[in-house]
C-alpha cells in the first residue's frame, strides 16, 4: 500500500508577504477569483505559489485578525 507523498508547505517569501499584506491593508480581505488568480500572477515573480495558496492565507490572515 503506497502513501501519496505530502507536498511541501508554502512559505511565502518577504516580498511576497509584503504584497499580500499590503492588498489585505487596503481593505481587499476576501478578495474574489479573479482578483486572487491577478494576486498570485504578481507573486509569482518571486517564487511559486498557487491560487489556492493566496486563498488560505487571506482567510488565515483575516481569522488572525479577529483573534486579536
Amino acid at each position: 500500500e503506497r502513501i501519496p507523498e505530502a507536498k511541501p508547505r508554502w512559505n511565502p517569501k518577504p516580498e511576497q508577504v509584503r504584497i499580500l499584506e499590503a492588498v489585505f491593508n487596503s481593505g481587499m480581505v476576501n478578495p474574489p477569483r479573479d482578483e486572487i488568480r491577478k494576486i498570485r500572477v504578481q507573486l509569482q515573480q518571486y517564487g511559486q505559489v498557487g491560487d489556492a495558496n493566496v486563498f488560505y492565507w487571506f482567510q488565515n490572515r483575516k481569522s488572525r485578525t479577529k483573534l486579536k
